[in-house]
């Protein structure tokens, strides 16, 4: 609008606060405004550039991407080169060559550059599967700002084949910027700092702005606990098996599985880099490991998700509802055109759909509810699409990738005696179902009572179950197995109960069980099999594993068998 003053003066509001750091070109275009003597003015433009940083209008903000790091950095430079090198905190990453990769000028949109890409290659000619080389067709030398994009799909997990976001880096080119130089204290490790991992037993060091990089004479590789005892060192490999020239594999004194958080230091001149061997720069990492942690090797565990945390965390569960997403990005879109489904992991099929709204933080939070509630037995994944999901008030607001996440319902099962014990024999047990008041035998039973098996750990199967029919003295909610053959010989053991086995609830709400297993392991120490000559002869002592040791002493819980035969369990404190 024009001033209510000065005529010759234009006020224009843009129809949103430009925040993302770049250059921009305001255009006004030829005709928007005309003057006195009715004539349009030509167009007019005008080139800004915004840091970022209202506070330090001069810092360059770069872009963030959680999971990739790239060569050279991100940053103010004299002259962009034609190379870049990337390494993903990925086990394995695949390349789609069809997408454009492109260098553009922030002020213009101008391209000026697009990437041929590829693999990096070990010593034996294997591509290295978590890093790339980037060549350009050009080198950059005007000054002004400039993002090298990725599209969405240029890069996939190998894993579960799912597409990662865009990826895009900022770099500007300044008569005031340095040359690019290799920096030591430049490091990517594998897997990242602050993951959360099954175990820890291995780590890959990469140094991006080298060619190659080794291990010192040298190290003192430590990983404390949480309390600071120290549970492993760490031993620098020189082969290069499956990795790069500029990569070095450190692996542990003991694999470390125990749930905790640990503390890897990696000191000074631990590693040497480059031609000129430059000592490395003091390393120091932490990790919490956590049973349920992703696991590439395991295609039926927790999906990887980057940038955003669930609560309740994947795993298992006896029934589930609500949801809580927290988001790394300060404020989550939603797109609630989009359909959130959940799938039975074991049937392909829709079992239910999510919807989502605010949480109490509306800047990070999203809460989603499952109808109907996961509450059946089974495996179940929610689906988020790509796209229900963006960075609200960035630029271009990009989507957030596709999210997954595995949950595994599981029938509350109680079996006496309990699944995972040594038991002398398998004849009978009683199996309880707590969350209902009574179960009852249902019609397949009496036609398959093959229904209930007995496997040995070669899965063959050596006995099969009945359900007792005289079910006196037990509660409503429990159900006698009887077991032909009775198994009397050494080894581990599954007992396996198909589905719709038993009916669980009242008449008029009930369902059948889902499958469910339950384990024993009989051995050579089984209490029950010992044999005594006599009456007088000294009792015999075993601790909870079945085998026999020469006294109660120590603290911990033994049986000891009399000459008689009868047995009594001791607690030793």
């Amino acid at each position: 609008m024009t001033d209510a003053k000065q005529y010759n003066i234009l006020h224009v509001t843009l129809d949103r606060t430009l925040r993302e750091p770049g250059a921009y070109v305001g255009t006004i275009p030829t005709g928007f405004a005309q003057n006195w003597d009715y004539a349009d003015i030509a167009e007019t433009k005008w080139l800004y550039i915004v840091t970022g940083d209202e506070e330090n209008p001069d810092e360059f903000m770069p872009y963030d991407n959680v999971g990739v790091a790239i060569s050279p950095r991100q940053g103010v430079y004299n002259k962009i080169g034609e190379n870049f090198q990337l390494n993903f905190d990925y086990e394995s990453i695949g390349v789609n060559p069809a997408m454009l990769i492109r260098m553009v000028d922030d002020a213009t949109g101008v391209v000026c550059g697009t990437f041929s890409i590829d693999y990096t290659f070990t010593d034996d000619h294997l591509a290295v599967l978590n890093q790339f080389v980037l060549a350009s067709d050009r080198e950059v030398t005007a000054p002004g700002s400039y993002t090298l994009e990725f599209p969405m799909g240029t890069f996939y997990r190998s894993s579960d084949s799912e597409d990662l976001p865009a990826i895009k880096f900022r770099y500007v080119v300044s008569e005031t910027g340095e040359a690019y130089r290799p920096d030591p204290a430049y490091s990517v490790v594998y897997p990242s700092d602050g993951s959360t991992v099954r175990r820890l037993n291995r780590l890959v060091v990469t140094f991006p702005d080298y060619e190659k990089a080794g291990p010192a004479l040298n190290s003192d590789i430590t990983v404390v606990d949480g309390m600071g005892k120290e549970v492993a060192t760490g031993i620098p490999l020189t082969t290069k098996e499956k990795i790069g020239q500029n990569q070095v594999a450190v692996t542990f004194s003991s694999d470390i599985t125990a749930e905790g958080d640990y503390y890897v230091t990696m000191p000074e001149g631990t590693f040497l880099v480059g031609e000129n061997s430059t000592k490395s720069e003091q390393i120091v990492l932490k990790y919490t490991v956590k049973d349920n942690a992703y696991d590439p090797e395991d295609p039926e565990g927790p999906y990887d998700n980057r940038g955003v945390t669930i609560y309740p965390e994947q795993g298992r569960y006896k029934s589930l509802n609500t949801f809580t997403l927290t988001f790394d990005c300060q404020k989550t879109g939603i797109n609630f055109a989009k359909m959130i489904k959940v799938y039975n992991d074991e049937t392909g099929d829709i079992f239910g759909t999510c919807g989502i709204d605010y949480g109490a933080n509306m800047g990070r939070e999203v809460i989603a509810d499952v109808i109907p509630w996961m509450n059946v037995p089974g495996t179940y994944t929610i689906d988020f699409p790509q796209g229900t999901f963006y960075d609200y008030g960035t630029e271009g607001e990009p989507e957030m990738p596709a999210y997954k996440f595995r949950y595994v319902i599981a029938e509350n099962v109680v079996a006496d005696p309990a699944s995972g014990s040594i038991v002398p024999r398998i004849d009978n047990i009683t199996v309880t179902f707590p969350d209902f008041t009574r179960i009852e035998r249902s019609h397949i039973v009496d036609q398959l009572n093959t229904e209930i098996k007995v496997v040995n750990a070669a899965g063959t199967v050596v006995s099969e179950g009945a359900v007792n029919h005289n079910q006196t003295g037990l509660a409503a909610n429990t159900m006698q197995i009887k077991f032909d053959p009775a198994v009397v010989e050494n080894g581990r053991y599954e007992i396996i109960f198909a589905r719709r086995i038993f009916l669980l609830g009242e008449p008029d709400d009930h369902r059948f069980n889902e499958e469910f297993s339950i384990n024993y392991s009989i051995t050579e120490g089984s209490i029950e099999s010992i044999a005594t000559d006599s009456n007088e002869a000294p009792a015999r002592i075993y601790d909870l594993r079945g085998v026999r040791v020469d006294s109660a002493d120590a603290p911990g819980v033994y049986i000891i068998v009399k000459a008689d035969g009868t047995a009594t369990k001791t607690v030793v404190r």
